[in-house]
């Protein structure tokens, strides 16, 4: 997976750690998930390319389902360019490279516990949990795409 700005130019957050064994490079589609899950360097990764990319507007929770909050409602953000930026999802397969692109705006809503402000749910998977050694794909990915 990659954190990338609709360019040629990305950043990798691949879950290929060595300590995960069985489970490195793998994705798990969730629909009792909300958005996307990162295990914990991912995550981090992750947090420090948005609060960056938001010019520092975002703080990411890094707790068992702790998700990125931001300073200011969802639509402020299109004019700023936050959601120009997206994660490819890479298949391996032996015979292609394909991938799908998706927007980082597929994880982010205007959130009531966050007092109407926007988060991002990409969200964090404690180190010490089996699951956090896959990336999660959950339910926020399957309202964006239609076959």
């Amino acid at each position: 997976m990659t954190y990338s700005d609709n360019t040629d130019s990305y950043v990798s957050v691949l879950n290929d750690e060595e300590s995960f064994g069985l489970m490195k490079n793998t994705a798990t589609l969730a629909m009792n998930y909300r958005g996307l899950g990162l295990p914990t360097n991912q995550f981090e990764i992750f947090a420090n390319l948005l609060s960056v990319a938001s010019h520092g507007e975002a703080t990411c929770l890094a707790f068992k389902g702790g998700y990125c909050a931001l300073a200011n409602t969802c639509d402020h953000y299109q004019a700023m360019g936050l959601w120009d930026f997206d994660f490819k999802l890479r298949f391996n397969t032996t015979s292609d490279s394909n991938y799908i692109r998706v927007p980082l705006a597929t994880f982010a809503a205007n959130h009531e516990a966050n007092e109407g402000l926007c988060a991002i749910f990409v969200e964090y998977l404690e180190a010490s949990k089996t699951d956090s050694q896959q990336i999660i794909i959950g339910g926020m990915f399957f309202q964006s795409i239609y076959a």
